[in-house]
């Protein structure tokens, strides 16, 4: 939560007020300066001068009042003159109450030993993770998007149904800012060689000659000559690549040509509409918000930074290397992906989806109180008074006061019903189905709402069920065992008993680049050099969506990867985290794009094998889904029982355990390798629906259907590496029964 809203804070733009005919009047900025979320408090009670024992609220207070457990938001925005910089004012307001996750580092039971939590009358083992909103206990599922910073090749039929001359090919990158929110960018070719980059703004489709957004990059002004090089590189000799080249430039020429600073004001003059960007803003500006806004904003600088520090070169990198990939997909030289693979994916997570939904309001806020001055310039009697106090604090105040508050509604609104009220869409393909009751059936049923991962509620009346397939990348990731029957099978999974979710923040592009540079990586190139260093072809090394370097060949790339591998299980090397995957897919007709890639974002899978190092005793490593698909892991060799088997020569990786495929509730079920798949799949359905023990705390507790099992026993036959260690004994499921 915290570093969360300080990131957000950096991302909201801040909103200007002009009053229109009066240019002596200088412009007003509202900033937020700072976010804050509250512990949840009696309000009005506390600062009474209650003791701080009474002020406090504790979740069983909102359970039992049948209320939202929540915390106060403030904000402090500050009214800065455009012209000199002077601060007008500076406030600090409560912008309403949100709720807060139990367990969490705004609730009152942060740290909380289990005694403590027993005298304040709350569960003894309390696991957190839900919000109580109206007195119900609310949970937020993670839901399985596309892959973030990762090309990803399609074959669509629908895309030719986008205009004349589209095609069936394109290709996507879902790109994440560093408070979580995102934009899809795609590459779409056309029959007639051309390439169009789509962009949606707020729930609308928008097409522009790629070449334009190449050269609306560049500083330095390139000539078609240099865009040429740059599309072509290697293949210059290629007649089909050097054609695909020619052919969209003509598109960007026929739209408009000029330098720079003309592009810019060309896209600033057709798209701030869209944008709703203010009079005073010029075109060429509107260019540069547009570039900034919505093209692979992953590279994107902050709205308050030089435009210095930019990384539009990066931004020109990665749209050539994409290019590329559509080229080679649409001659058939490499297969399209496959979307619902596990290694094209990754986790929206709770927290995320609750920070950019939250942005999103506050964005809200702020436009409020610019469409508030709008109205009094409008009106005749207000507009004397707004243009003579426009400076002051007192109007400005007065602008804060009457500004729309419903952060809280909106908030409470999406955890109550999992709908999302949005007005950009969130680049999410669905806007409800994400919470869900935290079911207290028994602990089972409370416990699997948190391992589990939802395809999403978009392909719930999907016909076709290449969605539901378990595919083999997702081995050790998702529980082959553990899903429901009926409708949102193979939809509704869950994760396996050793997999987790990344939570850290991505690596130091920057220093990753001079890392493999040390290596002996070429460096990437640049569009404005004299001469054309990568005429030969190369490997590209791409790092969560930014090209850092080439290599020359696949031996080449082979080296890398194992000197970065062994950089990244040591755990004194803080460069390349423990937690990034490293992939090298070989270039070979009809398989994938090659390169080398290294994702170390937050959001994906990840899981502990082992890495059998030639000549060095075996060390554990963590692999995702990307990277576990391209090296070779053999089975454990002493499984769970201490027996060993033998095991072919060849792989670089092996199992940690035998039982690391099944999810927490499959791995409790007693000799499953003697069942039939299917009745272990039903063991795990029918044991979240027995009559155990959901809970200790009864007599707190008002839930409208609850089990309490009196006589409650442990299981005699269990499985004793996955029952003992979670500690489910203390919640007994059921009694021991003995058939004749």
């Amino acid at each position: 939560m915290g570093q969360g809203l300080r990131l957000m804070r950096r991302e909201i733009e801040p909103v200007l007020l002009q009053p229109p005919d009066e240019a002596s009047l200088a412009a007003v900025s509202i900033s937020l300066e700072d976010i804050n979320v509250l512990k949840p408090d009696q309000g009005h009670r506390a600062a009474a001068g209650s003791s701080e024992g009474t002020a406090k609220v504790l979740p069983r207070h909102a359970r039992e009042l049948h209320t939202t457990y929540k915390g106060g938001l403030f904000g402090t925005l500050v009214f800065r003159r455009t012209d000199n910089d002077e601060i007008l004012e500076r406030l600090t307001r409560r912008l309403g109450d949100i709720p807060v996750m139990v367990r969490s580092s705004k609730c009152n039971l942060e740290g909380l030993a289990p005694a403590e939590l027993v005298r304040k009358n709350e569960e003894e083992y309390e696991l957190g993770g839900y919000f109580v909103i109206n007195g119900v206990e609310k949970v937020v599922r993670m839901v399985i998007v596309n892959r973030r910073h990762h090309m990803i090749g399609l074959r669509r039929s629908n895309n030719k149904n986008r205009g004349v001359l589209y095609s069936d090919a394109a290709v996507s990158m879902r790109c994440c800012r560093p408070d979580q929110s995102s934009k899809t960018n795609h590459l779409h070719y056309l029959t007639s060689g051309g390439v169009m980059l789509r962009i949606t703004i707020r729930r609308e489709e928008y097409f522009i000659p790629v070449v334009t957004v190449i050269r609306a990059l560049l500083h330095r002004e390139a000539t078609d000559s240099d865009v040429f090089d740059r599309i072509v590189g290697h293949d210059a000799e290629d007649q089909y690549v050097r054609e695909r080249a020619i052919a969209m430039i003509k598109d960007a020429a026929d739209l408009h040509r000029g330098n720079r600073h003309q592009i810019l004001t060309l896209l600033g003059s057709r798209f701030r509409a869209p944008l709703q960007c203010p009079a005073h803003l010029s075109n060429a500006e509107a260019g540069k918000q547009l570039l900034r806004q919505y093209v692979l904003v992953h590279l994107s600088t902050y709205h308050d930074e030089d435009e210095s520090s930019t990384l539009d070169a990066a931004k020109v990198d990665i749209l050539v290397l994409m290019i590329n990939k559509l080229l080679a997909l649409v001659r058939g030289e490499v297969i399209e992906d496959n979307p619902d693979a596990l290694m094209n994916q990754e986790v929206l997570l709770p927290g995320h989806l609750y920070l950019i939904y939250l942005k999103e309001k506050l964005e809200e806020y702020l436009k409020s109180i610019t469409a508030l001055f709008e109205k009094d310039v409008r009106g005749p009697k207000s507009r004397a008074r707004a243009i003579a106090e426009f400076h002051t604090p007192k109007y400005l105040t007065s602008l804060i006061s009457r500004g729309r508050r419903d952060i809280t509604r909106k908030m409470e609104y999406f955890l109550a019903t999992g709908n999302l009220q949005t007005q950009t869409g969130l680049d999410l393909l669905q806007a409800s189905g994400y919470a869900v009751v935290a079911e207290r059936i028994n602990f089972w049923r409370f416990l699997a709402h948190f391992r589990c991962i939802h395809r999403g509620q978009f392909f719930n009346d999907v016909k076709t069920t290449s969605v539901r397939k378990l595919l083999p990348d997702a081995w050790g990731f998702i529980c082959p065992v553990h899903t429901p029957d009926g409708a949102p099978c193979g939809l509704l999974n869950h994760l396996t008993a050793t997999a987790t979710v990344s939570l850290d923040s991505p690596a130091d592009a920057s220093k990753l680049e001079a890392l493999v540079g040390s290596f002996g990586a070429l460096p990437p190139t640049k569009i404005g050099y004299a001469v054309n260093t990568f005429l030969k072809p190369t490997i590209p090394i791409v790092a969560d969506g930014r090209v850092i370097g080439f290599v020359e060949d696949g031996e080449s790339a082979s080296v890398l990867t194992r000197r970065l591998r062994s950089c990244k299980v040591d755990d004194s090397f803080s460069t390349l985290p423990s937690y990034t995957e490293i992939s090298h897919i070989p270039r070979r007709r009809g398989g994938p794009y090659g390169g080398v890639f290294l994702f170390s974002s937050p959001a994906r899978l990840l899981r502990r094998v082992k890495w059998l190092r030639a000549g060095s005793t075996a060390v554990e490593e963590t692999v995702g889904p990307f990277e576990q698909i391209h090296i070779r892991i053999r089975s454990a060799i002493r499984d769970d029982d201490g027996m060993e088997e033998e095991q072919e020569e060849g792989f670089s990786h092996e199992e940690i355990s035998a039982s690391g495929i099944l999810s927490v509730l499959a791995s409790l079920t007693p000799f499953s390798d003697m069942n039939q798949s299917p009745r272990n799949m039903y063991q795990c359905q029918m044991g979240k629906q027995a009559l155990g023990t959901p809970c200790h705390m009864f007599e707190r507790r008002s839930d409208s259907k609850t089990y309490r099992l009196l006589t409650g026993q442990t299981p005699i036959t269990r499985n004793k590496v996955s029952q003992d260690p979670l500690g489910i004994d203390v919640f007994p499921n059921g009694i021991n029964a003995v058939v004749a």
